[in-house]
């Protein structure tokens, strides 16, 4: 708690608002990670998989898999702990919202790429 002390014990609408930052901070992290098409992390590069082998965009298929994980996590809470452990509104919002970011970046990256396309005379390296 050390380097977020300052942020203090604010009420619950605050630090819900911290947390729909923390989704954006991480879209846009897991974004990047896919888009550099290097060696991503398990769980992104399973969904980065599906996403080509389905065709699908990688932010739907990111929604998919976390809302996925989130009711598997609740099924085996009922099943082994006979409650939800771990399971809370931030977890299902999240679940829904990093995808949804992700696939708002992918859109507005790709206006912005075909707004510079149209200036630049200089051909640069495939962007496929």
């Amino acid at each position: 708690m050390g380097w977020t002390a300052w942020i203090g014990d604010d009420p619950y609408a605050v630090r819900f608002l911290w947390g729909l930052l923390g989704n954006l901070f991480l879209a846009f992290g897991i974004y990047w990670q896919a888009a550099s098409k290097t060696i991503v992390q398990p769980g992104e590069g399973m969904v980065l998989a599906f996403s080509v082998v389905l065709r699908k965009s990688f932010g739907t298929i990111k929604i998919w898999n976390d809302v996925t994980l989130v009711l598997l996590a609740v099924i085996l809470g009922f099943v082994f702990l006979g409650h939800v452990a771990g399971v809370r509104e931030g977890t299902v919002v999240s679940a829904f919202l990093v995808g949804f970011l992700i696939k708002g970046i992918t859109a507005l990256r790709a206006k912005f790429q075909r707004g510079s396309d149209t200036t630049n005379t200089q051909e640069g390296p495939s962007q496929s």
